[in-house]
């Protein structure tokens, strides 16, 4: 997608490792949909206090300590990513290569990502994308752009609810 930057609603910009080590951490790898949002709680319960209700984001202790969530297998199956346009502004010069003046900016979007999926919804047009990432992990095929199949115009209503469900939830209690 030639990214040259962390704005974008693709794997190689949204996907990060987290990587926690320390006194009670638990060896191993978890692999479970999480975000920074999740840092917030995380840090509040590990230093013994208890994230405010309102406080976006679900701790990660029960991870750290022994591979589990407290909530056994309940834990969320997709992840909403944002972005709003205008976070660069006018003559922003990357240096390098890119040269002065470099418009760097993307249009706003909102999407989902599951562990099999991901749906983008560009603001500004309606457009939509939808990526199977098991099969397409590097989102080079969208599934909209072809035929439109009973499947995927299932996966995609379901996907564009779940998207609006993240959109107004909000606290430890959403997805």
């Amino acid at each position: 997608h030639r990214l040259i930057h962390k704005m974008a609603p693709y794997e190689e910009s949204i996907r990060i490792p987290l990587i926690i080590a320390g006194p009670g951490v638990a060896h191993g790898q978890v692999d479970k949909i999480v975000g920074l949002h999740d840092i917030g709680p995380t840090l509040i319960e590990l230093a013994g206090g208890r994230p405010p209700i309102e406080m976006d984001g679900k701790s990660l202790v029960g991870f750290l300590r022994d591979g589990e969530h407290a909530d056994g297998s309940h834990w969320r199956t997709g992840l909403l990513t944002e972005y709003n346009a205008g976070g660069v502004f006018p003559g922003y010069s990357p240096g390098g290569a890119m040269g002065r003046g470099y418009g760097l900016d993307i249009p706003t979007y909102r999407s989902i990502r599951t562990e099999t999926h991901k749906l983008i919804r560009w603001s500004g047009t309606g457009e939509e994308e939808l990526y199977e990432l098991i099969g397409d992990p590097f989102e080079l095929r969208n599934m909209l752009q072809t035929a439109p199949t009973p499947t995927i115009t299932a996966l995609r209503d379901d996907l564009r609810v779940r998207l609006n469900s993240l959109l107004n939830a909000s606290g430890p209690s959403s997805p």
